[in-house]
């Protein structure tokens, strides 16, 4: 019984396939999504490789997500009222096919389509990223600075050599990072701590790296977003690695300049074999001052190789695109026309899209009625106010029921941001494969919701 389910369900499924890969929706989309990827290369930029190639990536993996979500949406939620229409369904009903397996055929076959697409599309970016990394040459005028901890910090103004391609690399993010201020300081608004030279320093415990595996040679990099007084250019800053299973400690003075990120590498040999080490920042003269924020330090440790780091992306687009796909299938299960099917489709789509700000603006609503609130029990009003308190509880209602209303599609609708990596790919950073564990179990409640749904629905609709 089991066997003849699966049977029908991988039946419906090939001749869905079948069906949408003749589709001219499908090979006009598909078409367009290459030429868009290919249009990229040609894209002027101001600055070297590694802008090109960012301008590259970013498109691609834009394009990639845009037309294999309009793929899914205009082909999924148009299946069963287009088959409904042409009486095609029919010739499937009049064999013993359950309802069920027909709906989880069309997905089935749905996810076949956005499979090739993610791939067709992924496959041919990479081609391109890879193309435009090794064959654009960077801006012989151009300099880069780069701080030698060997050097006391001293700016060392390397100038690139022409023919260089861009290094994709991608570098693992240290997730387990604990920040404190040890000494006088002072914290003001947005969360930034200020220290003063010879009162107190900044401390970060890192752990989780796995450093008894280090291998001779890697280095381990600590990006820093510093705030200086605002009269500094630039500082000097003791900036130390202590590794407390061994009590080693290298300290080193390098140089913070206004408005740029401080980059610091240090050899992994330097913390081998401890479970955790700590960095430590403090500026050098006295009576100066640095402003650090709790989030605004990354550290980065190893590398992966940038095709594995794009496949994720890719991988966790298709999850995003799959979740689509299963929504266009559920509408189409319970609209009777293609285009009221379509618009519920790209209205989840919008919604999907702008959960963050609607999350806001239910927060600004929020505060409303919690100042209102806080009006009528410490507010004083002399007079007839009969009218007011009547337009206030209008007003009052009101905001009720639409942050009611908000704080159902922030909870209901599936945020589609979760699954944009496009950050942590133009940034050369790796993404955690837990993230991406995190984000498929996150669309797996949204996948069971539209089959328990589809399947309610296609049991009781006349076919």
């Amino acid at each position: 019984m089991k066997i003849a389910g699966i049977n029908q369900v991988t039946a419906v499924a090939w001749l869905t396939l079948k069906d949408n890969l003749r589709s001219k929706v499908f090979i006009i989309l598909l078409l367009t999504g290459l030429a868009v990827n290919s249009l990229s290369v040609f894209f002027p930029v101001v600055g070297g490789v590694d802008d090109k190639v960012k301008l590259v990536e970013s498109m691609c993996l834009r394009s990639i997500s845009f037309f294999g979500m309009l793929i899914a949406a205009l082909l999924s939620s148009t299946s069963i009222p287009k088959d409904i229409e042409d009486k095609s369904v029919y010739s499937i009903m009049t064999k013993p096919v359950n309802r069920l397996n027909l709906v989880l055929g069309k997905t089935l076959g749905f996810i076949y389509i956005i499979g090739i697409t993610t791939f067709a599309l992924g496959c041919y970016s990479e081609i391109l990223i890879r193309y435009t990394a090794s064959n654009s040459l960077p801006d012989k005028t151009a300099a880069l600075d780069t701080y030698d901890n060997s050097s006391a910090g001293k700016v060392i103004t390397v100038a690139p050599e022409s023919g260089v391609s861009a290094d994709l690399t991608a570098r693992k993010l240290a997730g387990n990072v604990d920040f404190a201020v040890k000494g006088e300081h002072r914290e003001t608004a947005g969360g930034i701590n200020w220290i003063e030279g010879g009162k107190a320093k900044a401390v970060w415990t890192v752990a989780g790296l796995g450093l008894n595996d280090s291998l001779p040679g890697e280095k381990i990099e600590a990006a820093m977003d510093l705030f200086l007084e605002s009269s500094k250019e630039s500082l000097p800053i003791y900036f130390s690695v202590y590794n407390p299973a061994s009590g080693r400690r290298e300290t080193s003075e390098i140089v913070a300049l206004a408005g740029e990120t401080l980059k610091v590498k240090f050899d992994r040999g330097i913390i081998k074999g401890a479970n955790e080490f700590l960095i430590e920042l403090e500026p050098k003269p006295a009576g100066s001052y640095v402003g650090l924020q709790k989030h605004k330090t990354q550290i980065f440790y190893g590398s992966v190789p940038f095709e594995y780091n794009f496949f994720k992306a890719v991988v966790i687009i298709f999850i995003q695109i799959m979740l689509i796909t299963l929504i266009g299938v559920t509408g189409s299960t319970f609209f009777v026309t293609p285009a009221v099917s379509i618009s519920f489709v790209l209205f989840i789509l919008f919604c999907g899209y702008m959960t963050d700000y609607i999350s806001d603006f239910e927060t600004v609503i929020g505060s409303f009625n919690g100042h209102d609130h806080m009006h009528d029990h410490h507010g004083h009003s002399h007079g007839p106010a009969t009218s007011m308190d009547a337009s206030s509880a209008f007003i009052a209602m009101l905001n009720r029921v639409l942050s009611g209303v908000l704080s159902f599609i922030t909870f209901a609708m599936p945020n589609l941001n979760k699954f944009n990596m496009e950050n942590f790919v133009l940034n050369r950073i790796d993404i955690p494969l837990l993230k991406a564990l995190k984000l498929f179990i996150y669309a797996s409640a949204y996948f069971a919701a539209c089959i328990g749904i589809s399947a309610a629905v296609v049991r009781r609709r006349e076919i």
